[in-house]
């Protein structure tokens, strides 16, 4: 949590020479955090290490200097790349391990919450972010599946509504679908 600090120590400019090593540094230490073998269905989302991350990342993406606008911009730059990195630590996670859904789900919808819709419609951040929420409504793990939807819940709720729309409108089917699935007990 404290690297995350180091970018608001700095001027504007200083902040963008130092945000792409604090960046790599928290998305490295929550891909490795939110590592787990694969078949093991424990939610590691709720530790501390990978609560620190998502903090961290939550400190980072908030940022905004309004009086720099044009630092500002070339902040959210960086930090949508941060974004794209967070999205790739699935794909490219090592064979003997897996990445945790939900914790990869949270990093998400830090960025989703905070960063700037112009950067988060793009086809390059939307649709692997959605195929990452539609994953894991589609997990064969209840726990899973049930955290999914609670972060598509608080998605639609918390986020601009620029944002928000156009995951539920991706995601609604499935939900939908899962609500009405014969396997799910009823009262």
């Amino acid at each position: 949590r404290t690297v995350s600090v180091v970018p608001s120590l700095c001027s504007p400019a200083g902040s963008l020479t130092v945000l792409p090593t604090v960046l790599y540094l928290v998305t490295g230490a929550l891909k490795e955090a939110a590592s787990k073998p694969p078949g093991d269905k424990t939610v590691v989302a709720d530790s501390p290490t990978v609560t620190a991350c998502l903090q961290a990342l939550d400190r980072l993406v908030a940022v905004r200097c309004p009086a720099f606008p044009e630092a500002e911009a070339r902040y959210h730059a960086i930090c949508h790349s941060g974004l794209l990195r967070v999205l790739d630590m699935a794909k490219t996670a090592p064979q003997e391990a897996v990445i945790d859904e939900v914790s990869l789900l949270l990093a998400v919808k830090v960025y989703l919450q905070h960063g700037l819709p112009t950067l988060l419609a793009s086809p390059d951040t939307k649709y692997p972010a959605v195929n990452a929420f539609s994953a894991s409504l589609q997990s064969p793990d209840i726990q899973v599946r049930v955290r999914s939807l609670s972060l598509v819940c608080q998605l639609g709720r918390d986020s601009p509504r620029a944002v928000a729309l156009p995951y539920m409108q991706a995601l609604a089917p499935q939900v939908i679908q899962w609500c009405l699935s014969p396997s799910l007990p009823l009262p």
